[in-house]
């Protein structure tokens, strides 16, 4: 069972340190492609749709 104890460096008392913030630009560049891709498909299947007869159209 002692082998699995880990000796840390940093003192009982040491409260951490702040981690610097990442920017957003990525995440959000990503989040505004998703939704754009997804407005183009459900354009290209409304577009579908209206062209297939109703005959053939699934439920």
């Amino acid at each position: 069972m002692l082998e699995q104890v880990t000796t840390w460096d940093e003192p009982p008392t040491q409260t951490g340190h702040l981690v610097p913030t990442p920017p957003l630009d990525d995440e959000n560049a990503i989040a505004e492609q998703l939704v754009d891709d997804g407005l183009e498909e459900a354009d290209h299947d409304i577009r579908v749709a209206s062209e297939t007869p109703p005959a053939r159209r699934q439920s």
